[in-house]
């Protein structure tokens, strides 16, 4: 038992400095999300954490704040944004996009996360590039 703890332990820990040391590296938010989250998600997956990464669209929240060319793009129910999942949380690094006064990195639960987007999938990258050849 002790050993499963200390595993256990020393896993959401090493999670928590991968999320940390890839925020770090964020230089702009704006349309970066999709990179932003896919080198995340490479990095946790070399360290045999759980990850993928999810495309969310029709944000849900009111977000006046948000960075002007979303703004001036359309409707927010129309755009687009890319985030990590892990076993335990979702992970964004660059919601300061939509609402420049959120914690970064912003962490938050899987069924919180749910309420906040019409529409919640995973993103396969791979199958998009196989398919334009």
């Amino acid at each position: 038992m002790f050993l499963d703890l200390a595993t256990s332990e020393s896993m959401l820990a090493l999670e928590t400095k991968i999320i940390e040391k890839n925020a770090r590296a964020v230089e702009s938010s704006y349309n970066a999300c999709r990179a932003v989250s896919y080198r995340l998600q490479d990095d946790l997956l070399s360290h045999r954490i759980q990850a993928r990464v999810m495309r969310c669209s029709g944000l849900l929240l009111s977000a006046p704040d948000a960075d002007r060319r979303w703004l001036e793009l359309g409707h927010q129910s129309q755009w687009v944004h890319f985030v990590v999942q892990t076993n335990r949380q979702m992970i964004d690094l660059t919601r300061t996009q939509f609402f420049p006064e959120s914690p970064h990195p912003f962490l938050q639960e899987l069924a919180t996360f749910g309420q906040e987007w019409t529409n919640i999938c995973r993103d396969d990258l791979s199958r998009r590039f196989l398919s334009s050849y």
